[in-house]
């Protein structure tokens, strides 16, 4: 049962209803200073809490604690439904880092199919998910001229997806375990 603790009733109801915010909102992933996004029906609002129980709103100047809303844990959602909150913006290719500023996004929608920017070019292909056993398929890119590091990083990502073979989301991070990587794929949430 979600309950509203108020710490100042009468702004807190004040604001909250200025931002018509939902209070069926869900949390999504915690990012590495444990701050994500509660997504709700119409509104984003900021979510503090370490142990991923309860959000906060920040108005403004005003402090985020003005109103505090517990929630259910992102757990609830099944890992499909994460997968699909947004774009996954690629942090670490097996452990080989990426290079810096160059922007690799993946993004799984509810028709089974990804999507994203390799870097240089982008691709797309088709994914299936039983549990975390994840095939992804027929991917494609278009074939635009790169630099020779930015063309050697985007053909390991796209070799990686091609032999991926495990997901799952530990925290604020999503790994795809692919073979012949030691080291899984590593991806943060992008809103």
């Amino acid at each position: 049962m979600q309950k509203n603790m108020f710490k100042n009733t009468y702004k807190s109801l004040l604001y909250l209803s200025l931002l018509s915010i939902p209070l069926t909102a869900k949390p999504a992933l915690a990012d590495k200073n444990n701050i994500s996004i509660c997504q709700g029906n119409t509104q984003q609002i900021l979510f503090f809490s370490k142990d991923r129980q309860s959000c906060s709103i920040a108005i403004g100047n005003f402090l985020p604690e003005v109103v505090d809303i517990l929630l259910d844990p992102v757990e609830n959602l099944g890992l499909e439904q994460q997968l699909q909150q947004g774009q996954w913006l690629l942090e670490d290719l097996g452990g080989r880092g990426v290079i810096d500023n160059l922007q690799t996004k993946l993004k799984f929608d509810s028709q089974g199919r990804i999507s994203g920017l390799a870097g240089c070019n982008s691709y797309f292909g088709q994914y299936k998910l039983n549990g975390e056993n994840l095939k992804i398929s027929n991917i494609a890119s278009t074939r635009k001229a790169c630099s020779e590091a930015v063309a050697n990083q985007e053909s390991l990502f796209l070799n990686a997806l091609e032999r991926a073979y495990q997901i799952r989301i530990d925290g604020p991070y999503l790994l795809i375990y692919s073979k012949g990587l030691k080291q899984p794929l590593k991806f943060t949430l992008l809103y």
